[in-house]
Order: C-alpha cells, then structure tokens, then sequence
C-alpha cells in the first residue's frame, strides 16, 4: 500500500509534463509558478485529514498534488 500511495505522485506528475510546458509557454513561468506552489502548498495540509480518512484518500490527494507540482518543475 505504501508504494501506490507514494508512487500516485509521480503517475500524475509524469502525465500532465507535456500539457504543462504549453501552459509555461503559453501564460508565463511566473503565473504559474506562484500559483502552483501556492495550490500545492494548500493540498499539503489535507494530508493529515486524508491519511486519517484512508488510503484511497490520499492516494486522490497524491494524484492531485502531482498534477499540481509539475508546473512547478516547468519553469
């Protein structure tokens, strides 16, 4: 169960790599630097409620956080 919880980042970050350059591209490293750390940033306090909840819970809040942190690695 560990490794799925913690593998679920890196399946969403993988995904969204691509779709993420065009908007680095599109919008600016700015904008969308602030606002992704910012969002991943309130993702992270949810983990505790998640973890409490469950493993399918955090394993949605991973995939979440990994669709979110990928603009970071963009800029």
């Amino acid at each position: 169960m560990q490794g799925h919880i913690l593998s679920s980042f890196f399946y969403s970050y993988t995904l969204v790599q691509i779709p993420a350059g065009f908007l680095a591209t599109k919008y600016g490293g700015k904008i969308l630097f602030g606002g992704s750390v910012g969002f991943c940033a309130f993702l992270t306090l949810f983990t505790p409620i998640c973890a409490y909840l469950g493993s399918t819970a955090l394993i949605i809040l991973r995939v979440c956080e990994g669709f979110v942190s990928v603009i970071i690695k963009k800029k």
